[in-house]
């Protein structure tokens, strides 16, 4: 599947997604190729200290409850998710790809406990640290509608980037 990755102030971005109710072929294919936008943006990062490991449906104008992160050591795609938990908070530099070229400081928890389905369906939970656990905040906010921007606490000028 071809996606093709929307950028602010695309208005989809900004919306509330649905629950996916029928996991199909087509919901397969989309987590797949969510993945394989991932990889291949990890070796075209624009900032030497942000590494783009996550995206969700709504940015590629599919609005439904879906995100994958992918790392070398971590993979996880999510659907229908729920913050369990959340623990701690960490000041940080955040960007988005949806919003290229702008980064922000935000506070993102150190700890998150998700639970959800997987692609197949199945029930399944994950608990992340730090770096993934900022991941997985912000693709989360992304299917309520929330971009990084809402939540800033402020926007970085690009001379300090």
């Amino acid at each position: 599947m071809k996606l093709k990755l929307l950028t602010d102030p695309d208005p989809r971005l900004r919306k509330i997604c649905a629950p996916i109710s029928t996991f199909d072929d087509k919901v397969i294919e989309l987590a797949e190729s969510m993945k394989e936008y991932v990889i291949r943006a990890q070796g075209k990062r624009s900032h030497p200290n942000l590494v783009p490991v996550g995206v969700a449906a709504p940015q590629f104008g599919h609005l439904v409850q879906l995100f994958v992160i992918w790392t070398p050591e971590f993979e996880v795609t999510m659907v229908n998710p729920e913050i369990v938990k959340t623990v701690g908070s960490r000041r940080l530099l955040e960007s988005c790809l949806s919003m290229p070229g702008r980064y922000f400081i935000t506070n993102r928890p150190k700890i998150v406990k998700v639970r959800g389905l997987s692609i197949d369906g199945e029930a399944h939970s994950v608990k992340v640290h730090d770096f993934l656990a900022q991941v997985m905040m912000h693709e989360f906010e992304h299917l309520g509608g929330i971009m990084v921007d809402n939540v800033a606490i402020t926007e970085v000028p690009k001379d300090l980037v």
